[in-house]
């Protein structure tokens, strides 16, 4: 299940030519509304039985493999069957390099694997 991109809004200082952005925030206006910090790093899902980055037919950068894989090999018991985490991997530089991150991965969504079946 591929992860939707997510929008960056239109004063967003750090977008690349390969980002998307709203073109106005007038829908949003009177909403109430949560906003997070978007992360430059790499999409990834994990499950109790599978790894993947944004979606199953793209391509992992090779700083992306080794850390990851590790890690998911590490902590995939513990990931319920049904449970599907949608996460961004900062082990690798993107066009932004983090330095003093607690964690390379952040997990942003927690799916039920099984709502639709």
């Amino acid at each position: 299940m591929k992860y939707p991109r997510t929008p960056h809004l239109p004063w967003s200082l750090s977008k690349t030519t390969d980002d998307i952005s709203l073109s106005s925030v007038s829908h949003l206006i009177g909403k109430d509304l949560v906003f997070t910090e978007k992360l430059d790093g790499e999409n990834i899902f994990m499950s109790r039985d599978d790894i993947h980055c944004r979606s199953l037919d793209s391509k992992c950068s090779d700083q992306w493999n080794s850390y990851v894989k590790n890690l998911w090999s590490s902590i995939k018991y513990n990931i319920p069957y049904n449970v599907g985490l949608y996460g961004e991997n900062l082990y690798g530089t993107h066009s932004i390099e983090y330095d003093k991150l607690p964690y390379y991965i952040f997990i942003f969504n927690a799916i039920d694997l099984h709502y639709n079946s």
